[in-house]
């Protein structure tokens, strides 16, 4: 008899459904961890199942990315990293933290000057 399709399970103490999935061995030096259990957030199990491939989804895109997958972004992380690489020669070449601490000091030496 082969395996039937995943299905989230109760936690024995608190009966709310939960997404379990063991780490796979070559990656556990990697993530730290040898499963992940994550809460489903709900002790109906038609709700439990609905949330179940969220979860998995996700956990799986994370555990890709771990074993040097490619790596998909959202426009917001694009935007963030850009940012990062950006700030980074600035910091190098001026000396500085970065360009938010700069304009503070510039705002604060203006009020100073208008007292």
């Amino acid at each position: 008899m082969g395996q039937g399709m995943p299905e989230p399970f109760t936690h024995p103490k608190t009966g709310v459904y939960c997404y379990r999935k063991v780490v796979p061995a070559p990656l556990r030096a990697v993530i730290g961890r040898g499963e992940y259990r994550i809460s489903l957030g709900t002790k109906d199990l038609a709700e439990a199942k609905r949330r179940y491939p969220a979860v998995a989804s996700r956990l799986d895109a994370e555990l890709a990315q771990a074993a040097g997958g490619p790596v998909v972004l959202t426009p917001q992380q694009i935007v963030a990293l850009a940012g990062l690489w950006y700030r980074r020669p600035l910091v190098i070449l001026r000396g500085t933290a970065t360009r938010s601490i700069c304009f503070k000091t510039r705002t604060n030496a203006a009020r100073r000057a208008m007292r």
